[in-house]
């Protein structure tokens, strides 16, 4: 399976971070405590479907071996899906492999959240793009109702959630790349409920 430059540098982090904590880094050292933060960004709207089914899959692929190294030291995730991504969980239903990933995420850390760049959804498997530069707040809007909830339907589809609380509490964290004003972007996470920021301009 062909892995990116990115991809390889987090296979090569966990080799040494797998060292550190198997004891290799002296008798003196007191507990090495990790929050791993795992997102999956969009797939060009462009690729054929297959292609990207096969990301989707790919991605499935990825997450599970970054759990394979982080169960055994007890590592809490907090993983975050665009909704593209999340739509395909829906599309295969509760016995899927995505909805078992999730699943496998969810109790791990019990924390999925949406991420997005500037998609908008049009219609099944076909998510539209906004200039990340464009500032209208209907446009972030739009794009952050959709992201949200189609991962609240992959939510519900994987770990049978249903209220509006329940969905709340999982898909608690928000990260977009849109609105870039800041003022704007506290706006959309009241509006929508959100307390809590991915880690980046306030990391949390």
């Amino acid at each position: 399976m062909r892995r990116s430059i990115a991809h390889e540098t987090v296979l090569r982090t966990w080799v040494i971070l797998g060292e550190i904590l198997a004891g290799t880094a002296g008798a003196g050292q007191g507990p090495i405590h990790f929050i791993f933060d795992m997102h999956v960004d969009p797939v060009g709207n462009s690729l054929p479907t297959q292609a990207k089914w096969d990301f989707y899959n790919l991605q499935i692929s990825n997450i599970n071996w970054v759990l394979d190294q982080t169960e055994p030291v007890g590592t809490r995730i907090s993983f975050l899906s665009s909704g593209q991504w999340a739509e395909m969980i829906g599309l295969e239903g509760p016995n899927g492999q995505g909805a078992k990933c999730l699943q496998r995420i969810f109790a791990n850390g019990g924390q999925i959240g949406t991420h997005n760049h500037s998609e908008y959804r049009i219609g099944a498997l076909n998510w539209g793009q906004y200039p990340q530069s464009d500032p209208s707040l209907s446009h972030s809007r739009q794009v952050w109702q959709d992201n949200i909830a189609t991962v609240n339907q992959a939510i519900q589809t994987a770990l049978g959630l249903q209220t509006a609380m329940e969905l709340a509490a999982v898909n608690s964290v928000r990260g977009s790349h849109i609105p870039s004003d800041d003022n704007l972007y506290h706006q959309l996470m009241a509006e929508f409920g959100f307390k809590v920021r991915q880690g980046g301009a306030e990391e949390d």
